[in-house]
């Protein structure tokens, strides 16, 4: 997102129906029906499904990828011939919990294009989404009473909206710099530049939003010192601290993986693994994993066969993992076939994410949506 763009989006976000009681205690939360929360992690650059929900018994994987394959040493095994990417091995307590379930093939793609058009069409499941084409999430929110809500999203990886496009009820964050942040609200009382360059709209609210999290306990689970653990951390702040946020959007750079794809995946995938793990266990220490759904989401997969420079090229659909105390683990829906790609050798979705997205907001907010049907026995 470029700086015209974001200031844009700050100026034109608005808090002011809950500019009296900005945040609201977990019992009032409750009562207005928002003690559930999303957290959204946008595996940005098109994530390598096949090398993360792994389908290493399959003789046309092998041909496909003859350096990039995966084999069951690479793995840890789940079910079917499938495994879990090695670096992926602190989401068993969940799946053996039954806490994290894979839904196959979800993507609307049926023909690659580039990250940014992407992105539009998987933020507003809209297949040819314009410039004004509202996201799923603000869709959804549009058919509920969000007055009691102090944010409707937390963005603490950017300032990008993703799937609450053109909504309104919209707090960016930095989680490396929120101390900064905060300190230079408080010394400069009247700086609304400052303010719209932190992708708050203004400065009364974006002190009360400091202010809370300031107040918030800190977490007791070690998270990984990275951008993404950073996140994660300020995410289970929030929903520790019982705050009216319903969804919280984090993102994790570097899937673009054009080249040299195998030490660098697994390095993202390993931080993705430690940083969901320490979410799950300071959340289930706070007594709230079980009002928490996280749900992986990337503009697109990558491509079946492996490139010439031991990488992927940009694909289409790809599996999503969602976790948490709502979740009814294990697999959902078909996986993509292999040996039945597109003309163009591309693998077809399998999944409709609209049919996704009704589930999650009739499961958590009770909010139906003429989306798609939701998907049977998922949360």
């Amino acid at each position: 997102m470029d700086r015209r763009r974001f200031l844009k989006l700050a100026a034109s976000t608005s808090l002011a129906t809950v500019a009296t009681q900005p945040w609201l205690g977990p019992a009032a939360h409750a009562s207005a029906g928002w003690h559930k929360t999303l957290v959204i992690v946008e595996l940005a650059g098109g994530n390598d499904g096949l090398n993360t929900v792994v389908p290493f018994a399959q003789p046309t994987y092998q041909k496909l990828r003859p350096q990039l394959a995966l084999g069951r040493q690479d793995t840890i095994e789940l079910a079917d011939g499938y495994g879990l990417h090695k670096a992926l091995g602190d989401l068993m307590y969940a799946w053996d919990g039954g806490e994290l379930a894979i839904v196959r093939g979800v993507g609307l793609l049926q023909t690659p294009c580039d990250h940014v058009r992407a992105a539009h069409i998987a933020d507003t499941d809209n297949p040819n989404p314009t410039s004004d084409t509202p996201g799923w999430l603000t869709v959804a929110f549009s058919q509920t009473d969000v007055s009691a809500l102090a944010t409707m999203a937390a963005l603490l990886g950017g300032a990008d909206p993703g799937p609450a496009t053109a909504g309104k009820w919209l707090q960016a964050l930095d989680p490396e710099n929120f101390k900064d942040n905060a300190r230079q609200l408080r010394s400069q009382p009247n700086n609304l530049a400052l303010a719209h360059l932190l992708g708050l709209d203004s400065l009364p609210k974006a002190q009360s939003l400091h202010d809370a999290l300031a107040a918030a306990p800190q977490c007791r689970t070690r998270f990984p010192k990275s951008h993404l653990g950073a996140q994660m951390a300020m995410a289970a702040r929030m929903i520790a601290a019982g705050m009216a946020v319903p969804v919280i959007r984090l993102v994790h750079h570097g899937y673009d993986t054009h080249l040299g794809q195998h030490q660098r995946h697994g390095a993202l995938l390993a931080d993705l693994g430690a940083s969901l793990s320490a979410l799950r266990s300071e959340l289930l220490r706070a007594n709230r994993w079980k009002d928490t759904l996280v749900m992986t989401t990337t503009e697109f997969g990558r491509s079946a066969a492996q490139n010439k420079t031991q990488g992927t090229e940009h694909g289409t659909g790809c599996d999503a993992i969602l976790m948490g105390g709502v979740v009814n683990g294990g697999f959902h829906g078909q996986p993509m076939d292999l040996d039945a790609l597109t003309q163009e050798g591309h693998l077809k979705p399998t999944t409709d994410p609209r049919a996704l997205h009704a589930t999650i907001t009739q499961a958590l907010w009770n909010v139906s949506t003429n989306f798609k049907d939701p998907l049977p026995g998922l949360l």
